[in-house]
């Protein structure tokens, strides 16, 4: 998805496919390939000036929106509860039926055939999610879309959007999703009476809200090695380094000038985290940590360690009191595809949080990293794939690897 709106929709497109290919049956990659199919039709008309224009680009290159429609077709099979590929399904084959009789073209063939069942199906599951506090404000607005999709009511399509934009918790971004797909409707010219005063209304909450902008003039992020435990055969952090490390980091931080305008991002494992984050602390710096697993279990896996050697719950719990904030991942991004997939996620999470909280472009991330250098020593979601993405992203980054320096 970020590869996507990047832009970059062949590379996303190729990830996708590979993805679904070895994982058959998954919903969500089916869906999330549907999504990319859908943009990269939208890339072939939303640049042209005319209505009529962006009508028959639209229906000539038609094949990317039957990909999408097949996608989400496939997501929607695999469960009939995943309301948010059905409505895709439902307002696309809308869209191509419209547009063929607007240019007067034959109607294009798609995996699907007549609409008949589906708006049923994704209504039921839409309503189902009314009293889900987690799926709420979705399942309105799917039900608005399918108002406008079915061009059934268009009183009924604004007061559901009405009702989903009244939650408190939405985001700009949520608001803005929303509008996306309703111009979908407008820009080509469906619905015009029924989609106008909705996109309008959205437009309006997106003002409301106001874009997010960089709220800090630099983000700090670290990674790296927990403190060994005992019966660790190769050292890769042993304790006697403890001091030094936090040493390297304290230096580091005093050579940025870190300050109390500036944020840092990291995980709370024993080790490299905690050491980093009261290194941060003790220069005055906002500090939130981003936790992979529910506390307790983080505890027990990260931060532990036999007959209590280091005290590190305690500095732990501790370190909870006084960071700014502490965000769980399941909390923020829901279940893990799979528990291997948790830690991997979570360097996603700390790195698009920084960029979103200032570090944009690489200019303003800086990041810390403990670390042996060894890039088969932790698998995916350790160190190794950090040091790769804060490269990747431009940012300054320093490596402090405990095996090479003085106790």
């Amino acid at each position: 998805m970020n590869i996507n709106r990047l832009g970059q929709r062949a590379k996303a497109e190729e990830a996708l496919v590979r993805l679904a290919k070895e994982r058959p049956g998954d919903p969500e990659a089916q869906g999330i390939l549907g999504r990319v199919y859908k943009d990269i039709w939208r890339s072939t008309w939303s640049a042209k000036e005319s209505e009529a224009e962006r009508q028959l680009e639209g229906i000539r290159n038609a094949a990317p929106a039957v990909l999408a429609i097949k996608s989400y077709n496939f997501a929607l099979r695999q469960n009939l509860a995943s309301f948010y590929n059905g409505v895709n399904v439902v307002s696309l084959l809308s869209l191509l039926n419209h547009l063929a009789d607007a240019t007067k073209r034959r109607r294009v063939a798609t995996p699907v055939g007549d609409l008949s069942d589906l708006p049923v199906i994704v209504r039921i599951a839409a309503t189902s999610k009314l009293e889900d506090p987690g799926e709420v404000v979705w399942a309105k607005s799917t039900l608005g879309e399918l108002s406008l999709a079915t061009g059934k009511d268009a009183e009924e399509a604004l007061a559901f959007y009405e009702d989903a934009i009244a939650d408190p918790s939405l985001t700009y971004f949520n608001v803005k999703s929303m509008l996306e797909q309703v111009e979908l409707f407008t820009q080509l010219g469906f619905q015009h009476s029924a989609a106008d005063p909705v996109r309008e209304l959205l437009m309006q909450s997106c003002e409301k809200l106001g874009h997010p902008r960089s709220q800090f003039p630099r983000v700090f992020v670290a990674s790296g090695h927990m403190i060994d435990h005992p019966d660790r055969p190769q050292p890769r952090f042993p304790r006697n380094k403890e001091n030094a490390v936090r040493a390297e980091i304290a230096r580091y931080l005093d050579t940025w000038k870190i300050n109390k305008e500036d944020l840092a991002l990291c995980s709370g494992a024993r080790g490299a985290d905690i050491l980093f984050a009261d290194e941060c602390l003790a220069h005055g710096a906002i500090v939130r940590l981003l936790l992979s697993l529910p506390e307790p279990e983080f505890i027990e896996e990260w931060v532990r360690l036999p007959q209590g050697d280091g005290n590190w719950v305690e500095r732990f719990r501790v370190l909870l009191q006084k960071c700014d904030a502490v965000a769980y991942q399941d909390q923020r991004l829901g279940d893990p595809p799979s528990r291997e997939e948790v830690f991997a996620r979570n360097n996603l999470w700390t790195l698009n949080a920084a960029r979103v909280q200032g570090g944009q472009t690489g200019r303003g991330l800086y990041a810390l990293l403990v670390w042996d250098k060894n890039p088969a020593g932790d698998g995916i979601g350790g160190t190794s794939d950090f040091a790769r993405r804060v490269a990747q992203l431009g940012a300054d980054y320093r490596i402090i690897n405990p095996t090479k320096i003085n106790p």
